[in-house]
């Protein structure tokens, strides 16, 4: 719920990944998830954080199971 929550003040097509009750990385405004996927786990591994075992969440649906395959091979349950 937390990264829903958090989801909603980002802008369009935000995946948020975050774990107990901590946001480890935000991507948004790109055109496509897969890319804001990569982002937000970009800024976790340059902020010193691990996505592996996070949640993610995003503001809307994948039209396609790319972004959350993307998420997975990073290690996040979803």
């Amino acid at each position: 719920m937390f990264a829903w929550k958090v989801a909603k003040f980002v802008k369009s097509n935000a995946i948020i990944y975050a774990a107990n009750q901590r946001t480890i990385g935000v991507g948004a405004g790109q055109m496509s998830r897969v890319n804001s996927a990569r982002i937000a786990a970009i800024k976790a591994e340059h902020a010193g954080l691990e996505v592996k075992g996070a949640v993610m969440a995003s503001d809307a649906f994948f039209p396609f199971r790319d972004g959350i395959d993307n998420a997975a091979e990073r290690g996040s349950p979803q």
